[in-house]
């Protein structure tokens, strides 16, 4: 039902922070950050303990079967992962600080092939309340991120900064972001912090509302690429910056605690228009990746992005996997001997003047209550370990 449109709008879930001083925000869907003189490198820094923390959830990508049987199976087990979030800005800077809890740390070793900790930060290329937020996932083809990625190294400093537009898109750029990584034996937590210019020729980050996303790996169970948490969405209020608070109540739609609909009608139609194609909860029928997996939706896209991706699938579009995953046993094969992509696995078609279409109906006969009652069912399915992982993807679908 959800289409490639995984485009996740600004949410939050808040709760107390952990393991420093600071007035700790009510739960909300925003963060506010704090203006400063200059932003800190180390985390110990008084300067962070000032920024209003909050504890934020992330849930393993679970959109497209990765590919790795172990790490597929590993994710019936795994349920939300947890961390704290403080932000500093100055003139001309943006800063973020993710604290997290790990119990063991884990670098990257060339030598014995150990995996590294990590953490990435990513942020939309165009900003504002008439732009749609880019998929959760790297990005999407018409709204491209920026990724800012580092990573516990045995051997080396490992930072990396991308441009990315979906799936397999990673475009390594100039690094212009001063990152730290650091583990605290005594309280087995990670600090990771991220410093940006506001604005430069890749972001325009001078706004009052500033979305961004965090990505956590955790090298004990060897995660790594698509193997990771991931936060929805959230965005940092810069009230010296004059946030747009019409946009922001906008975007808290069905956030805030109140009951948008009927989610056991929800769950209904669910069932009847949505599990051909995608899997979630007990539907697990359809193809592993003929559309996006929604185990974790509810977790990872905010209610009003749901709402609006029923009612216009296209508005975001989502880069495919890759399609060699799947082959067409039923053609022809080439000049090689190999067969062709299965179209069955592409999200959306493109015609002849470029213009991609997402492969999800729009529903037209759908109420503004039934839509509702979806939406309110689709949110509450993923926020918890997923009842059934998906199946490893096979490369002769």
């Amino acid at each position: 039902m959800i289409s490639s449109t995984f485009s996740v709008a600004l949410v939050l879930l808040g709760a107390n922070a952990h393991a420093r001083s600071g007035a700790a925000q009510a739960p909300d869907t925003i963060i506010d950050a704090k203006r400063a003189r200059s932003i800190p490198m180390d985390a110990a820094s008084h300067r962070w303990a000032k920024a209003p923390p909050m504890t934020v959830t992330l849930l393993r990508q679970r959109t497209v079967p990765l590919m790795d049987r172990d790490a597929n199976a590993a994710l019936d087990a795994a349920g939300p992962r947890s961390a704290t979030i403080r932000a500093l800005y100055t003139a001309d800077t943006i800063g973020v600080m993710v604290e997290w809890e790990d119990a063991s740390m884990n670098e990257l070793q060339l030598v014995d092939s150990g995996f590294g900790d990590a953490a990435a930060i990513s942020f939309p290329t165009v900003i504002g309340p008439d732009v749609a937020l880019p998929y959760i996932g790297m990005g999407d083809i018409e709204h491209p991120v920026v990724i800012s990625l580092k990573r516990a190294n045995a051997d080396d400093v490992y930072e990396r900064q991308f441009i990315a537009a979906g799936f397999g898109s990673l475009m390594p750029i100039d690094i212009n972001t001063s990152m730290s990584l650091s583990y605290s034996e005594d309280e087995q937590t990670w600090s990771a912090i991220f410093v940006r210019p506001m604005t430069d020729h890749n972001a325009d980050l001078s706004h009052g509302l500033v979305p961004f996303s965090i990505a956590l790996w955790d090298g004990a169970g060897h995660e790594r690429g698509g193997y990771k948490s991931v936060m929805r969405w959230h965005a940092l209020r810069l009230e010296k910056l004059g946030p747009d608070e019409a946009y922001a109540e906008a975007l808290r739609w069905g956030e805030d605690g109140r009951v948008v609909g009927d989610a056991a009608h929800g769950r209904e139609l669910a069932g009847q228009l949505c599990a051909a194609c995608h899997r979630f909860g007990d539907k697990q029928l359809a193809p592993p990746g003929m559309a996006p997996n929604l185990s974790a939706l509810g977790g990872q896209a905010a209610a009003s992005y749901i709402r609006d991706s029923i009612a216009e699938p296209s508005r975001v579009v989502v880069r495919n996997p890759n399609q060699n995953r799947h082959y067409n046993l039923q053609a022809e094969r080439d000049s090689r001997g190999g067969f062709p992509a299965n179209p069955m696995y592409a999200w959306f078609t493109v015609d002849d003047d470029g213009v991609r279409t997402s492969k999800m109906p729009t529903y037209g006969h759908l109420s503004e209550s039934d839509v509702d009652d979806i939406v309110s069912f689709l949110k509450s399915i993923g926020t918890g370990a997923p009842p059934v992982s998906p199946d490893p993807p096979r490369g002769t679908q």
